[in-house]
């Protein structure tokens, strides 16, 4: 546990906040506003989601994007500059440095992704004058966004680790985030949270730091650009 909170600790000091990164991060705050404000002046009729749904959608996609984006710098940066060698060379455990590298790009999309729902309440209440965005503000809906910011993470570390090509990594590691978007529009963006759900997410997300784990061990695919 204390190997991973170093590597936590690691990993946020070194993040850098440039002006760019901000402008980014603001953009993902406001982009269910954006969002909602266009679909206020559509009719019921001409609208494919509900606005509550629109607003869940919008803040799932904020979470998985901005924490696949995240990992990828963060993994990329270690491979450039030899980092990552040296850190597989401790003594530290492959397990608490892939949860390590993985955890604050989480917190940091969550926690936007969040805030930008709150954001998105306020807005529809002052500005719009409307209180027909009834988001429940429940554990479901933050464990969800949790999840799926996990998964989105985990897997961009384990695509990053495995491909050397730097070009194609932004591509194959989004992978899982379409197919996360396709489910959330083909269920509309309702999806409610039930013991089947949490073992299945909990399950796979299991596997796939077990398979980053081991992948990590692959110094020679690590650190080759």
């Amino acid at each position: 546990m204390q190997d991973i909170l170093t590597i936590i600790r690691k990993e946020f000091w070194q993040l850098e906040i440039s002006k760019k990164r901000i402008f980014i991060v603001i953009i993902f705050i406001l982009l269910p506003v954006v969002g909602i404000s266009y679909n206020v002046f559509i009719t019921d009729e001409r609208a494919l989601l509900p606005i509550n749904s629109i607003a869940i959608f919008l803040s799932i996609l904020i979470a998985i994007s901005l924490s696949s984006q995240l990992s990828l710098n963060t993994i990329l940066d270690e491979k450039k500059t030899k980092t990552l060698e040296s850190l597989l060379a401790t003594n530290i455990s492959k397990f608490a440095i892939i949860i390590g590298k993985v955890m604050p790009p989480v917190i940091i999309s969550t926690a936007i992704s969040i805030l930008s729902l709150l954001l998105l309440k306020i807005y529809s209440l002052i500005i719009l004058n409307q209180n027909n965005i009834s988001i429940n503000y429940s554990i479901s809906l933050f464990y969800i966004i949790f999840i799926l910011s996990y998964f989105s993470s985990c897997i961009t570390v384990l695509m990053t680790i495995l491909i050397t090509d730097e070009k194609i990594i932004p591509v194959i590691s989004n992978v899982p985030l379409y197919l996360i978007i396709f489910v959330l529009i083909k269920y509309g963006g309702q999806i409610s949270l039930n013991l089947t759900y949490i073992v299945i997410t909990l399950f796979i997300c299991i596997i796939v730091t077990w398979i980053a784990t081991i992948t990590i061990n692959r110094v020679t695919l690590i650190t080759k650009i």
